[in-house]
């Protein structure tokens, strides 16, 4: 009997501990509304010829890999019709060396990629973003595209909303949906520790 009490103990607690794992996977971040157009004052220079992908990105964020795994697969098939510019934030008192991440690593091997420190945020702040792997596509003309995350889920590879409407703008020049869920880390983080130590 106590044997049979124990056993249905393990399966309830696989169960919650199941359950909140895929809570935490399928939670999407709060994120704010997103410009109409390019923020003014910005430092970033769009592509004059194709559309421009502004990626924020905490250096330390697992859920981040997905993310960046997710772009370099659309590079792959449109190499020449899209460029980004990726921001990785560097809060204060942290040095450029900090940064030199596997993420950093990897976002450097894209083409048409230029990839600058964000000190403490000020560009992500600018633009509204707040999780580590949102994204921001505008035309040369600084319109806004599209505005979210390139995964399904947190940390999850695979098809999504954001990759579609990413492959619908190369083809299109437009996407239907505008807005896309964005799921990974608080993107304001000020020590990798907070990741694990990854």
């Amino acid at each position: 009997m106590k044997k049979w009490i124990a056993v249905t103990i393990w399966i309830l607690c696989v169960g919650v501990g199941l359950q909140f794992l895929w809570s935490y996977e399928n939670k999407a971040a709060i994120s704010k509304k997103a410009p109409l157009r390019i923020p003014a004052s910005h430092s970033i220079t769009l592509d004059a010829r194709r559309p421009t992908v502004v990626v924020f990105a905490h250096p330390y964020c697992p859920c981040s890999r997905a993310s960046l795994v997710q772009l370099e697969r659309i590079f792959g098939t449109f190499e020449n019709k899209l460029s980004a510019r990726i921001y990785f934030y560097k809060p204060k008192g942290q040095t450029d060396e900090w940064l030199k991440t596997e993420l950093w690593r990897m976002a450097s091997r894209f083409p048409n990629t230029a990839i600058t420190p964000d000190h403490e945020g000020y560009e992500a702040k600018r633009f509204g973003a707040t999780t580590s792997g949102e994204v921001f596509v505008y035309s040369p003309d600084g319109a806004m595209l599209f505005h979210g995350g390139l995964t399904a889920s947190r940390g999850h590879e695979g098809d999504s909303v954001g990759t579609r409407s990413l492959e619908q703008i190369v083809h299109q020049g437009f996407s239907e949906v505008v807005e896309a869920a964005v799921f990974g880390c608080s993107l304001f983080q000020n020590t990798k520790d907070t990741f694990g130590g990854s």
